[in-house]
């Protein structure tokens, strides 16, 4: 048995709400989708998950109304989120009038609270916590690091450290070496450490911290292969190599570049159907569903990508058979019908099923545009690698995922693959990374980026944003041992920055 969480099985049955207000067109979130991110209980603020997996925040005139449509889903259903339970924990643990007894009640059933990884702990969680915690009778041992609160979207904020340490009675245990870093990736997290504390080596070994500058204006023009082949040369001992990046988008477009050995055919539907399994199978599942919708839009949709709600209606096309569709599409190319199955057998199978999900959502499927991107190749006869074998991704020694994926794991080698800056600078590390005034959000990711790597860090930059390091944050970059350019396909060897 196989549970498949959201988007494929429990948001695809939920209702959908407006975030946009006024019905205007727009993307339509499931009402548990919706995750209460702050303000107080009476007022709270939201955040929901856009069609590309983006947080964004919801407009403060619509959060009465959301928090309206929260409750009449618990009443009708009483189906609730994560979220929604903090939410409503704080709210009974706060009440001005019964919040006292109900803590005190809990209390004597849970004297005694441990906490690890505090730093991801959401704001309505936080304010549960805290409200517990200031019953003398409790007991509490809070274990993280703030500067590992990368979660700020979702409500979780360092400050809770300070509010925890201003309970009656707190005490503060510092612990400032890692065992897991080695040496020069110790100081490169340190100078990155928005707290300003200094993290003290394992000290058995120096690592190494390499710069690699790349010309890319998209990631998905970044030859994968070959940039993890100048890594694995520059660390050929590491078990394990990490390819991070920020952002969703950023993982995928370096994902969709790599040949994976089980398939080396020239189809890109048949590659994306198959990455999808794979990604499926080492539980990236949100990855997985953006790309069988790809496959779905191109298809049915006469190539749009990642359709809105409102190009989804003009096709006549509900939402919610739309998520359905995707999880049915991609569970069909996750499941293996025989042991020896072959690609052949596979890209009928797939064709098929996508022909039948085509009239499922009352579209007519196109033959010849099946037949196109369904053509018959020489591999066709040869079995197709189980999605555990060898070469599988969930069990190869590379792992591409974002900074959050990851957090809590470590590696003998990490890549942070940073893109071109934006206009105005906007992703550039020499501004992000050290935000004076601002939230320094974007300094802790790049913390926990380099703090996951046990004895190499890579930093693959744009050109523009090494020059503007080198301009603001020299110190910065004489932590790097080697400064080098990210090799391009043609080219043999490192070319000096």
């Amino acid at each position: 048995m196989r549970l498949i969480p959201a988007p494929f099985d429990l948001e695809a049955n939920a209702r959908e709400v407006d975030v946009v207000g006024g019905g205007r067109a727009g993307f339509r979130p499931s009402i548990l989708a919706l995750t209460l991110a702050g303000g107080s209980e009476d007022a709270p603020t939201f955040t929901y998950v856009d069609r590309h997996g983006r947080s964004q925040p919801v407009e403060t005139r619509l959060h009465s109304r959301l928090l309206q449509e929260k409750r009449r889903e618990w009443e009708k259903t009483g189906r609730i989120t994560h979220s929604d339970n903090h939410y409503l924990a704080s709210a009974l643990l706060r009440h001005p009038v019964h919040g006292s007894n109900i803590a005190r009640i809990v209390g004597r059933r849970f004297p005694v609270i441990l906490v690890d990884e505090l730093q991801d702990t959401g704001w309505f969680l936080g304010r549960a916590l805290l409200a517990q915690l200031a019953n003398p009778n409790v007991r509490g041992l809070l274990v993280g690091d703030p500067d590992q609160s990368i979660y700020e979207f979702r409500g979780a904020s360092p400050a809770l450290f300070d509010e925890a340490l201003s309970l009656p009675g707190a005490k503060r245990y510092s612990l400032s070496r890692t065992h897991r870093c080695a040496e020069r990736i110790a100081t490169v997290a340190s100078a990155l450490s928005a707290s300003g504390r200094a993290i003290a080596a394992r000290g058995e070994t120096n690592g190494r911290a390499i710069i690699l500058v790349h010309e890319h204006a998209q990631a998905s023009a970044v030859s994968t292969e070959l940039l993890l082949a100048q890594v694995q040369a520059m660390a050929p001992e590491a078990s394990s190599h990490a390819l991070l990046g920020r952002a969703t988008t950023t993982v995928q477009q370096l994902t969709s570049s790599l040949r994976r050995e089980d398939y080396r055919g020239r189809l890109n539907t048949v590659r994306r159907l198959n990455l999808a399994a794979r990604l499926l199978a080492g539980g990236a599942t949100a990855d997985a569903a953006r790309l069988i919708e790809l496959v779905l839009g191109d298809l049915i949709l006469d190539g749009k990508p990642l359709p809105s709600a409102a190009e989804l209606q003009e096709a006549g096309i509900s939402r919610r058979f739309w998520s359905l569709a995707i999880g049915q599409v991609a569970w069909a190319a996750h499941r293996v019908e025989s042991p020896n199955e072959t690609w052949g057998a596979w890209k009928r199978r797939m064709r098929e099923m996508l022909s039948c999900t085509a009239s499922r959502l009352g579209v007519a499927p196109n033959a010849r545009a099946l037949s196109a991107r369904f053509q018959r190749e020489e591999l066709d006869m040869d079995p197709r690698p189980p999605l555990d074998g060898p070469g599988a991704r969930a069990h190869s020694m590379l792992t591409t995922s974002t900074v959050h994926q990851v957090k809590g794991a470590e590696f003998d080698c990490v890549t942070l693959y940073v893109p071109k800056p934006g206009r105005g600078g906007r992703g550039c590390p020499s501004t992000e990374w050290w935000s004076q005034g601002a939230s320094a959000e974007e300094q802790r990711i790049a913390y926990v980026a380099a703090s996951r790597a046990r004895n190499t860090f890579v930093l693959c930059l744009h050109r523009q944003s090494y020059n503007a390091l080198r301009e603001r944050q020299p110190n910065f970059l004489s932590l790097f041992e080697v400064h080098g350019a990210a090799a391009e396909p043609g080219e043999s060897g490192r070319n000096p920055v």
